[in-house]
């Protein structure tokens, strides 16, 4: 090798050195928990009274109201209990810490800079700072480096706060921070009534109380598989009286209002623009409380996840929502569909036919004597005549 050559690969090595050096620190392996992480483990979850999250140009504020959490920029609407909870939980965890850089030059490698990382700030009641982070990439699934606020430092650490929900597409949107739950019935209630409207029908369902002690299972007394007294008759909007339900549909609404779940917020002030003023659909029951819930829905509209859903809304909750389209089909069932389908009778003979194998409707005729046979009681003469 010519001494120019080794010069070159003198001044690549040299020029690598101070590139390493300026922007990245070795791998450490696991480290003592630094100071700044005691913010953390002696964080106290019920003290946290607001959530500040920060993205780039996007914003989320999470607030605390007695017991409830409530997400202000999306009209006050509530928060996703469990999912908040999730976050302070994974936070107050962070353990395993691995030393992974310490120069801000190093920041954009990791996601943790002032721009593309996801800035998470506690506070209490008095508005006192009780943990400050930058959240960056994943480190694997189990585990992401996080900065702790005002630091260069980065670490890579358990858990992986980027993997839930809220934060799904590496983005920040304060709509999947609110409760996706909108209607669920009690698992120990009995519904007793229920009216299902659309634009094309209506139909009313009654329960009949059986004679029967209701069991400590009520799901077990939604519907009464071959009864000869049913449970459910239905009534629908173009007959007087009403007849028996189809036992499986009837369970399968009943089934249905236990998990109506919103896919994503919507402004209530839309309620025209919704399709919800007026109501056209909706679908009201009562339970054997007394207590009568209605869920109403409104037009068709597009998701920002994509597809299609529906709007909808539960009297005496402000909220409003878009949800798929599917729960509303589940849930507003009129027509025949409804009607409990009665097999008909088989006719007498076919039940004899059917039973003995054999025609027993057919009489056999009366025996005539043949040839050369007498009848019975009168001889045959003789030869003499």
């Amino acid at each position: 090798m010519n001494s120019r050559n080794l010069a070159m690969v003198l001044a690549i090595i040299v020029g690598s050195g101070l590139l390493y050096y300026t922007n990245e620190d070795e791998y450490s392996g696991p480290v003592e928990i630094p100071t700044a992480f005691t913010s953390f483990s002696d964080l106290a979850v019920d003290q946290v009274t607001r959530v500040e999250m920060m993205q780039g140009d996007s914003s989320v504020v999470l607030e605390r109201e007695g017991e409830d959490w409530k997400v202000p920029s999306v009209w006050n609407y509530p928060g996703d209990q469990p999912e908040i909870e999730r976050l302070l939980l994974d936070i107050q965890s962070i353990t395993g810490a691995h030393q992974r850089a310490s120069k801000a030059g190093s920041h954009g490698t990791f996601e943790v800079g002032d721009t593309g990382g996801l800035k998470v700030a506690l506070k209490g009641s008095a508005g006192n700072s009780l943990a400050d982070l930058v959240i960056g990439k994943a480190d694997g699934f189990q585990r992401s480096f996080i900065r702790v606020g005002g630091s260069d430092e980065v670490y890579s650490v358990s858990p992986n706060l980027r993997n839930r929900a809220g934060f799904a597409g590496g983005s920040l949107e304060a709509g999947r921070w609110t409760d996706k739950m909108l209607f669920q019935l009690p698992s120990d209630a009995v519904v007793t009534r229920m009216h299902i409207q659309t634009p094309e029908a209506n139909a009313q369902l009654n329960w009949n109380s059986s004679p029967e002690p209701i069991t400590e299972d009520p799901s077990q007394v939604t519907v009464l598989s071959g009864s000869d007294d049913p449970l459910w008759m239905v009534r629908l909007s173009s007959e007087v009286e009403p007849v028996p339900a189809d036992e499986t549909t009837v369970k399968g609404i009943i089934t249905a209002l236990k998990n109506v779940r919103a896919e994503e917020p919507a402004d209530p002030a839309d309620a025209s623009a919704l399709g919800l003023e007026p109501v056209q659909s909706f679908i009201e029951i009562e339970l054997a409380d007394g207590s009568i819930h209605t869920i109403q829905f409104g037009s068709e509209q597009d998701l920002s996840v994509g597809g299609k859903g529906v709007a909808a809304r539960v009297i005496g909750n402000h909220r409003t929502v878009l949800v798929r389209d599917w729960v509303e089909e589940s849930l507003l069932k009129v027509g025949e569909v409804l009607r409990a389908v009665v097999e008909p009778e088989a006719p007498p003979a076919q039940v004899e036919k059917a039973d003995a194998g054999i025609d027993q409707t057919v009489q056999a005729a009366p025996a005539v004597p043949g040839d050369g046979e007498a009848a019975e009681g009168n001889p045959e003469p003789d030869s003499d005549g």
